[in-house]
């Protein structure tokens, strides 16, 4: 059942809607044909009504791995959120000073954490690098996406405000720009990494969980070249949806 105009709430979902034989959570994993495996472990983190939600693409292998003897709050962006912290203090959603860390916790008011889908995704046992940059073509993460995204983003709480997406990779802004689209037909293209309805304005920025730190500090300080651009194209949109405009 989708929740309705709410997120999930905060901790370890019950959710088994790809999984027909059904599933038990941290060790129940279904396989595509083309080479694509799910893990059923859908998680959920912070406000249910919030102001701002990031989203990344699923669950990375450090993010994963041993999951069912993680503390709950301490899964998500493991690895990187002082980058990721960084990241949104750029794009003028925190304040210097403030942390994502501070967020993530079940009483938080504004903000929400998860991932496109909901479930931790691998390609050919690969759970992060390229993964993200393949998923636009391939069938059995598309499948498993629309069903997450149709119980999930299709009916999105009434303070929600901006979507932080988690890549700015072209081919995935792309496949993720149409496919909010389909849930929300007045979504229209705002700029290269961002695209909204008026209300929820949805902005792609690089990913910090990665391996290119080079690329990240040049998004980051909106360097004279693609990344930084990417990056300065972010901070512009992120501003015209906090001013209303």
């Amino acid at each position: 059942m989708p929740y309705e105009n709410l997120l999930p709430p905060h901790g370890r979902m019950k959710c088994e809607a790809c999984f027909s034989n059904g599933a038990e959570w941290g060790t129940t994993s279904i396989s595509a044909a083309d080479g694509w495996t799910l893990d059923n472990n859908p998680c959920a983190w912070g406000a249910r009504n919030p102001r701002f939600l990031i989203l990344g693409f699923s669950k990375g292998e450090r993010q994963s791995r041993g999951i069912l003897g993680k503390r709950h709050d301490g899964i998500p962006y493991a690895g990187f959120r002082p980058r990721l912290t960084k990241g949104l203090q750029t794009l003028g959603l925190l304040a210097e000073g403030d942390t994502i860390d501070a967020h993530i916790r079940p009483n938080e008011p504004d903000w929400a954490f998860g991932s496109v889908v909901r479930c931790t995704l691998a390609e050919n046992g690969k759970k992060s690098g390229t993964i993200i940059s393949s998923a636009a073509t391939a069938s059995g993460y598309l499948e498993w996406r629309d069903r997450c995204t149709d119980l999930y983003l299709s009916n999105l709480p009434p303070r929600l405000q901006i979507v932080v997406m988690l890549s700015n990779d072209d081919q995935y802004i792309e496949s993720c720009r149409t496919r909010i689209t389909d849930l929300h037909p007045g979504t229209q293209r705002i700029n290269d990494v961002a695209y909204g309805n008026g209300q929820v304005t949805w902005v792609h920025i690089v990913h910090f969980g990665g391996q290119g730190f080079n690329h990240m500090n040049d998004w980051t300080n909106l360097a004279d070249n693609t990344a930084g651009r990417k990056g300065k194209c972010a901070v512009s949109a992120v501003r015209k949806s906090l001013a209303g405009t």
